[in-house]
């Protein structure tokens, strides 16, 4: 039994799509968060994407697409045990995927890989995935996929303090979303740039790229996304001490927040 590259390119697209950096802006006395507030993790949001590729024939056991699968139902748990459960299925057809498969199939486990590792904080492990999903990427002529793999390397990089080397990354990650068209991709890559300009302490450059994520999300009908989006804005306007202004944010993202499942945050004044 044969699958198709299109057919592991579907358990991908489950599984991560896009990332966004929802990581709080830092105060002077409480790092990634304010005082009066619980610290909420990064976040990440899934999109029902169309396919990348057109179907090739690859010469994929159904062994294979039972693990990779197996291993996509434990990632979706989002416990430590399915993290590590889904590296070691998609590590077990590692040799296959890479003698049988085509360039986007390797491209995808290895992003797989990388994203599975980077949840568990093992950074270094997430790179060198990532840094092997990237070419594959590029031999396979998938523009998406370079974007995501960019997109991911320049979250990695801007957690490492390589803000410059994240903002170059994320330009070209942009720029290939703009030429395929994605918006969700867009949309993730804007918001982490105004990510990695509020970390900076550029609180308006980072609130203007916030906006530019909104106004994509607000199209696709994200509520998860544009709630923290716009509570990531609120957050900034806190900074700045447009205290009016923040809370004219937080208003709008509290209802959507709630709405998406998320109550237990609440503004800090």
């Amino acid at each position: 039994m044969t699958i198709q590259s299109a057919k592991l390119l579907t358990l991908a697209t489950a599984i991560f799509c896009v990332v966004l950096n929802t990581q709080r802006p830092a105060q002077s006395a409480v790092p990634k968060g304010l005082a009066a507030s619980p610290q909420r993790e990064t976040e990440q949001f899934f999109f029902p994407s169309p396919l990348l590729a057109q179907a090739q024939t690859s010469a994929l056991s159904a062994e294979v697409e039972r693990l990779v699968t197996e291993g996509a139902v434990a990632f979706q748990t989002e416990t430590e045990a399915g993290y590590k459960q889904a590296i070691a299925n998609w590590k077990s057809v590692e040799s296959e995927v890479l003698a049988d498969g085509t360039a986007d199939d390797a491209a995808l486990l290895y992003l797989l890989l990388g994203r599975a590792h980077d949840l568990l904080g093992q950074n270094q492990t997430a790179l060198n995935y990532y840094d092997q999903a990237l070419p594959s990427f590029r031999d396979a002529g998938d523009l998406l996929g370079e974007a995501r793999a960019l997109n991911f390397i320049g979250l990695l990089q801007d957690g490492f303090g390589e803000r410059q080397e994240a903002f170059r990354l994320y330009g070209e990650a942009l720029a290939l979303a703009e030429q395929v068209g994605d918006l969700e991709m867009q949309a993730s890559v804007l918001g982490n740039i105004g990510s990695t300009h509020n970390a900076l302490g550029d609180k308006l450059k980072a609130v203007e790229f916030y906006v530019q994520s909104v106004d994509i999300v607000r199209e696709l009908g994200n509520k998860n996304m544009e709630g923290t989006l716009l509570n990531n804005i609120g957050f900034a306007y806190n900074d700045l001490g447009e205290k009016d202004e923040a809370l004219e944010y937080y208003d709008q993202a509290l209802p959507l927040l709630r709405e998406v499942g998320d109550r237990a945050w609440k503004p800090p004044f």
